[in-house]
């Protein structure tokens, strides 16, 4: 398996995303719903799921699809980073830039 190493905006994406859940469905989904996030982030450490190239000015940025939301990452053959963690509807070329 594959490193793991998160940017900070990564961070901040989780950290939004649990407040959001918390306060709409309550502290136990939160829990659950970040722990899902997580579970997929080491499955595409550990090469378990299919990823897919992204569309945006900068190459080598890949997504792939938990629920709702796009993880969004860079990888070698060493180490998988996380760059954002972005809801589907958002602008993602916009948020990732070049």
């Amino acid at each position: 398996m594959r490193s793991i190493k998160y940017a900070r905006r990564a961070n901040a994406d989780l950290e939004d995303i649990a407040d959001y859940t918390a306060r709409t469905w309550g502290a136990d989904q939160a829990k659950r719903y970040i722990r899902d996030i997580r579970l997929q982030i080491e499955r595409i450490a550990s090469d378990d799921v299919i990823s897919q190239p992204l569309r945006v000015a900068r190459s080598g940025v890949f997504k792939s699809r938990i629920n709702r939301h796009l993880i969004i990452f860079e990888q070698t053959t060493e180490q998988i980073r996380i760059l954002r963690i972005l809801h589907e509807a958002m602008d993602v070329p916009r948020h990732i830039g070049s």
